[in-house]
């Protein structure tokens, strides 16, 4: 059974809160047209001592022939909620050991696709955590400059998240207000945390109703990802302009491929 919990820490929450960035759930360090990879992104439930396989399909869009190298990274996001790579085997979350691919070197005409497999073998005393990564296939380029070229390595990817089916994720409600800013914008704003071994994903709706019970305005929020251990803040801006007087705010938190949800409410008052 998941679990939330409400807290209230106003030091930490005007803290985070100027950290109001994106995740980036799909990450390249050069776009390449010239190559298509699908899907962008693996959530794979690993069942105790249990090998799992899936598949790539990696196209080359480009005219001419392509040799590509499929490798493997560690990634996490630094304090902008910006993706960052590191040598496999860098960080706790690695699958450094448990991951395999077949064929990691090919080559493609233009228009042709490969599939390549990947299998991720985790020993079950191995499995007290997510363990994730993100897949480059990785090829060779020349670019013509004047008096001669330059090689250039360019890359496409695809993030991989490995989560023991036995892992359960805990979203923590930190804060949640209501807020004008210096231009005077009335904004929603919350602090989560995830205090679990595995990453989670929620997405915000919330309805703004008037002190008469009338619904003013409503919408849901873009999906929210936290890595295990981390706090985000989101401040999301009203679009209505409210007059004077008393509002709620009810804000529903869900959770893809669940049913569960979490629900606050919020009394607040415009003068």
């Amino acid at each position: 059974m998941n679990y939330y919990k409400a807290k209230i820490n106003e030091k930490v929450f005007l803290k985070v809160l100027i950290f109001n960035f994106f995740i980036l759930i799909f990450f390249t360090s050069v776009i390449q047209a010239d190559i298509m990879v699908e899907p962008s992104r693996y959530i794979i439930n690993v069942k105790p001592g249990a090998r799992v396989t899936e598949k790539v399909m990696v196209t080359n869009q480009s005219e001419r022939t392509l040799n590509l190298y499929a490798n493997f990274y560690d990634w996490d996001l630094n304090e902008k909620f910006e993706l960052e790579t590191y040598e496999l085997g860098t960080l706790p979350s690695s699958l450094e050991g448990y991951f395999r691919f077949n064929p990691r070197r090919f080559s493609l005409e233009p228009g042709q696709s490969q599939i390549v497999r990947f299998t991720i073998d985790i020993p079950e005393e191995e499995m007290e955590r997510e363990r994730r990564g993100i897949i480059f296939f990785e090829h060779e380029g020349i670019i013509e400059q004047e008096g001669g070229g330059a090689t250039v390595i360019s890359r496409i990817g695809t993030t991989v998240y490995a989560i023991p089916s036995e892992l359960e994720f805990s979203l923590n409600l930190l804060d949640m207000k209501v807020l004008r800013n210096e231009k005077g914008e009335i904004l929603i704003a919350y602090l989560t945390e995830n205090d679990s071994n595995r990453h989670l994903r929620f997405y915000l709706k919330y309805s703004l109703i008037s002190a008469e019970g009338q619904l003013i305005e409503e919408e849901t929020i873009e999906e929210t990802v936290l890595l295990p251990g981390m706090k985000r803040s989101v401040a999301h801006p009203l679009h209505t302009q409210l007059e004077s007087g008393e509002y709620e705010l009810v804000a529903e938190f869900n959770f893809p491929n669940t049913d569960e949800k979490l629900t606050q409410s919020i009394v607040f008052k415009v003068r």
